[in-house]
């Protein structure tokens, strides 16, 4: 079993627990503490946001098949990104930069 942790590059500032060296701890007490638990994978975590968008892009995925907002807005049982907070503004930046 693996636990696929989706931190990136930027996130490491502000979020401690998106840091290598967290992960690289966090993965060596799970592994004394459950050795045959899940392992934790972090696929993303020396990408930057555009460099994703290009990854998604290659396999077909949209823009808008996927979203990363802060303050998501729900209506009705949907759920949305807000498209104002630094998640979506980053988001949006990154599929500008891989039209360009």
């Amino acid at each position: 079993m693996r636990y696929i942790q989706g931190s990136i590059v930027s996130n490491f500032r502000v979020i401690l627990t998106a840091r290598r060296s967290f992960l690289d701890s966090f993965s060596a007490m799970m592994a004394v503490a459950n050795p045959n638990g899940p392992k934790i994978i972090a696929p993303l975590l020396n990408m930057s946001k555009p460099q994703i968008a290009a990854t998604a892009k290659g396999l077909g995925i949209g823009e808008h098949d996927t979203w990363s907002c802060y303050r998501p807005i729900t209506d009705n049982g949907s759920v949305s990104p807000c498209n104002q907070c630094d998640a979506c503004r980053l988001h949006d930046h990154a599929w500008r930069a891989i039209e360009a």
